[in-house]
C-alpha cells in the first residue's frame, strides 16, 4: 500500500508542477475572460464530450467516462486533476476528479478555474449543480443546485451551456412524462434556462417569453449563444413546430423578447456581431422537418439589426445522409469562435462516422468558403476503424478527438490557418485510454500506472 501512496503522490507533484506556472492571475492559460463568449465551441459536445481547453504545459479535458483530467506535455501524461495523495480516483464525493458515469457533461476553463455542470441522480430524481475546480486538483466547491427535477413527471432532454460576462447560462429542456397524472406541468416541450453568477453563486431563471402575441412558445431545442449583452436561445410553437423562432435575453435590462422568426426548420445558429448565422435541412415552406432531402442542407445569415437574409450556401449536397441526432432535423453544427464561422455536417459525437459525411467548411462572416476539410485523409472514416470524432476550435487551432473505441481516443490538431491555406496536416497531441479497474492492491498499482504515465506506449 506504502508503494501504491508513493505512486499517487508522484502523479499529485509532478501535476503540481505542471500546472503551478499557469494558476496567476491572467497569466499562461489559454482562457478566454471578462467580454468574451465561452462556448464548448460545438454545442453538440455537451451530449457526449467536451472540448480541449489548452494550457502552455498541457491540457485539460474529460476523459469519455467522465473524469477531468491534464496531459501533461513535458511528462508525457495523462493525470487525473485529484492531488490528494489518499484518493482513488473512484468516483468517491473526496475526488476532484471523477464522480460516477454520466454525472457531469460539460467542463470549461475561465478565469483560472474549469466549472462543471454536475447532475446528481438519487432514484427518480435529478438535482443539477455547478462546481468549481481549482488548476491543481486540489479543491472542488460548490457554487450553487440551480434545478431538480422528478423524472416520473418530466423527462430531462438536451442540455447546454456556456460561459458570457462572468456568468454561466445553463439550458436544461423537458418534455411530460404522458404517464404523469401531474397536472402542473404542460404538455409538450419546454426548456428552463438558468443564469448563474460564477463570482456570488446567485441564480435566477431566465423567463422564455410566452406572452401576448408569443403566448404558446415552448423550447426548440436547448442550444445558447452569447453575443455583446445578450443571450440567444430558439423557441417554437405547437401550432408551427417546425418553424422556430430566435428569443434574446438582454443580461443588463433583464428584457426577453422575440428577434427573428425563421421561415424553416433549424439545425444548429450562433449569433456574432448582431449576425445570426443557421443551418436548415428544411424547404422554405415545408412544415416537416424532414421534407428536404437527407442529403442537403444550407446556410443563412441574418442582420437582426435590418432583418435581412442572406443565403450562404443553398441546398448543399453531401454524399451520406446527415446525422439525425436531433428530433427537429438532421443535424449540421454552425459556430463561430469570433475569426471565422464553422459548419459541420455530422454530429459532434456521431459513433457512426462510415455512415455520416465527416465534413466541415470555414467560412468568413461574408458567406466567403475559405475551406473545406475532412481530416486529410489521416482517418479512415469510411471502413468504420475511427469510430466517431468531437470537434472544436479554440484559440485559432482546430482539435479533433476521434474514436477507435466508445471509450478511447486519439486527440489531433491542426492550425486554422493552415486549413485555410492548403495546409492540412494533423499532429498526434494525446490519447486516452480507459484504464483497468484494480480488483487488488498489485492491480491498483498498475492502474494508477497505465493512468498516469506516458501514452508513447500506445502510439508504438
Amino acid at each position: 500500500m506504502k508503494k501504491f501512496l508513493s505512486i499517487i503522490l508522484t502523479a499529485a507533484i509532478m501535476l503540481t508542477t505542471a500546472c503551478s506556472d499557469n494558476n496567476t492571475s491572467g497569466g499562461n492559460i489559454i482562457s478566454l475572460t471578462g467580454e468574451e463568449n465561452i462556448p464548448t465551441n460545438c454545442p453538440n459536445a455537451n451530449f457526449g464530450g467536451t472540448p480541449i481547453m489548452k494550457t502552455n504545459n498541457g491540457y485539460y479535458y474529460f476523459s469519455s467516462g467522465g473524469s477531468l483530467m491534464f496531459y501533461d506535455e513535458q511528462s508525457d501524461q495523462n493525470i487525473y486533476l485529484c492531488n490528494k495523495p489518499e484518493c482513488l480516483h473512484d468516483g468517491n464525493d473526496f475526488c476532484v476528479s471523477t464522480k460516477g458515469w454520466y454525472s457531469r457533461y460539460t467542463g470549461m476553463l475561465y478565469n483560472d478555474h474549469i466549472y462543471m455542470v454536475n447532475i446528481e441522480q438519487e432514484e427518480q430524481k435529478k438535482t443539477y449543480k455547478l462546481l468549481q475546480a481549482d488548476l491543481f486538483g486540489s479543491e472542488l466547491s460548490e457554487i450553487c443546485t440551480f434545478f431538480s427535477v422528478v423524472e416520473n413527471d418530466m423527462m430531462v432532454g438536451g442540455s447546454h451551456s456556456i460561459i458570457h460576462k462572468d456568468r454561466m447560462f445553463v439550458s436544461v429542456q423537458l418534455h411530460k412524462n404522458p404517464l404523469s397524472q401531474n397536472t402542473e406541468f404542460d404538455e409538450g416541450l419546454g426548456m428552463k434556462i438558468f443564469m448563474i453568477d460564477l463570482k456570488s453563486g446567485s441564480y435566477q431563471e431566465i423567463q422564455i417569453d410566452n406572452s401576448g402575441e408569443n403566448e404558446g412558445q415552448y423550447g426548440y431545442n436547448a442550444f445558447l449563444s452569447a453575443d455583446g449583452d445578450n443571450i440567444y436561445y430558439l423557441t417554437s410553437s405547437k401550432k408551427n413546430t417546425f418553424k422556430p423562432s430566435l428569443q434574446r435575453y438582454n443580461i443588463t435590462t433583464g428584457e426577453t423578447k422575440i428577434v427573428y422568426s425563421f421561415e424553416r426548420a433549424v439545425a444548429g445558429f450562433t449569433v456574432n456581431d448582431d449576425k445570426l448565422y443557421y443551418t436548415s435541412t428544411c424547404y422554405k415552406d415545408s412544415d416537416s422537418s424532414y421534407y428536404l432531402s437527407k442529403y442537403k442542407f444550407s446556410l443563412y445569415s441574418v442582420d437582426l439589426k435590418t432583418g435581412e437574409e442572406k443565403t450562404f450556401i443553398e441546398e448543399k449536397e453531401t454524399e451520406k445522409a446527415l446525422s439525425p441526432l436531433l428530433n427537429l432535423g438532421n443535424h449540421v453544427d454552425v459556430t463561430t469562435d469570433r475569426n471565422y464561422l464553422y459548419v459541420c455536417t455530422a454530429s459532434a459525437t456521431s459513433w457512426a462516422a462510415h455512415l455520416y459525411p465527416i465534413e466541415f467548411y470555414i467560412y468568413d462572416f461574408d458567406g466567403k468558403k475559405l475551406a473545406t476539410f475532412n481530416g486529410n485523409g489521416q482517418f479512415d472514416w469510411e471502413d468504420d476503424k475511427h469510430e466517431g470524432y468531437i470537434f472544436n476550435v479554440l484559440d485559432g487551432v482546430v482539435y479533433l478527438r476521434v474514436f477507435e473505441e466508445f471509450l478511447e481516443f486519439e486527440t489531433y490538431s491542426c492550425s486554422v490557418e493552415d486549413i485555410i491555406n492548403g495546409k492540412e496536416k494533423w499532429t498526434r497531441i494525446f490519447d486516452y485510454t480507459v484504464p483497468t479497474p484494480p480488483e487488488s492492491e498489485e492491480d491498483e498499482e498498475n492502474s494508477v500506472k497505465d493512468e498516469g504515465e506516458s501514452v508513447s506506449e500506445t502510439e508504438s
